[in-house]
């Protein structure tokens, strides 16, 4: 399959990545790839989803949730960012935006 896609240096390159983090960017990579989890991802998008029941939801990707939890304390990363809209800042470090971000956790 040939692909025109440009990839960012910022996409491969982990150089300046400290080697604390090269773990997480490997699973990073995993589920970036994943057409599974992008798939299942793109169904949790799915504006249908927001009329459906609890039951309903389960079986359309209830499940498929759990096999990616499967994987551990990483897929709590993976799933955290499965509603973020792609090139949105949801956090900032600058108090005068409004998606200013007050907690202490390191951000997202």
């Amino acid at each position: 399959m040939k692909s025109d896609a440009v990839i960012l240096e910022c996409d491969w390159n982990f150089d300046e990545v400290p080697d604390g983090e090269l773990v997480a960017c490997c699973y990073w990579e995993y589920a970036r790839e994943s057409a599974f989890i992008r798939d299942v991802r793109k169904r949790c998008l799915d504006l249908k989803s927001r009329e459906m029941l609890n039951s309903e939801i389960w079986e359309y990707w209830g499940r498929d949730i759990e096999k990616i939890q499967s994987i551990g304390y990483e897929s709590e990363v993976i799933l955290g960012g499965f509603f973020f809209e792609a090139d949105v800042a949801h956090q900032s470090q600058d108090e005068k935006l409004p998606n200013y971000s007050i907690r202490v956790a390191n951000p997202v």
